[in-house]
């Protein structure tokens, strides 16, 4: 994983987060410094939630957004196919 692939990867956890969490501020996140595992402790620290219960909110959080985006991408496919056929102009004769 290159350095811009982390770097996506922890905007996706961060906003993820603050669904889940929404009382979290940019401090927490800036306290936890890229790290997921810091990003857990002040999680636990701040509302009490275990790690396996911070785990399993993300994953179902993840779950969800995923069938959201495969939803969205189902709905953009199906109006490309059902898009009106234009014909092309008829070749030869003009207008008679």
């Amino acid at each position: 994983m290159n350095k811009d692939q982390a770097k996506g990867k922890w905007r996706q956890l961060r906003g993820m987060a603050k669904k889940a969490w929404g009382e979290l501020t940019d401090d927490d996140f800036e306290k936890a410094g890229g790290s997921v595992d810091k990003l857990f402790g002040v999680i636990q620290e701040k509302f009490g939630d275990t790690r396996e219960a911070i785990e399993e909110k993300l994953d179902k959080l993840q779950a969800k957004l995923s069938k959201t985006k495969a939803a969205a991408e189902q709905r953009r496919y199906k109006r490309a196919d059902s898009a009106p056929t234009v014909k092309p102009p008829r070749s030869g004769k003009c207008c008679g």
